[in-house]
């Protein structure tokens, strides 16, 4: 398997798919979004936020606080890793 598959593996899992009932709702709103954009996209290191739906029609109606909060789960999550 190749970078570019390796990559693409990790940014979107389908095995993700089956599980998002069980998913917070930012892990949810991160699953789904990756999953939109996977559907448009081949790529993921130029990502246009504002077209992906789930952001514009979730994420962006969110107050302050709650984007923030999900800023810190992504990093906290990012850092693990």
């Amino acid at each position: 398997m190749g970078l570019i598959n390796k990559i693409k593996n990790a940014l979107f899992n389908k095995d993700l798919v089956n599980n998002v009932e069980e998913m917070s709702e930012f892990e949810q709103v991160i699953t789904a979004s990756r999953i939109e954009y996977a559907k448009e996209n081949s790529y993921f290191w130029d990502i246009k936020l504002n077209k992906v739906k789930v952001y514009t029609d979730r994420v962006a109606t969110w107050n302050d606080k709650k984007r923030v909060d999900l800023f810190l789960y992504v990093v906290t999550d990012i850092a693990k890793n």
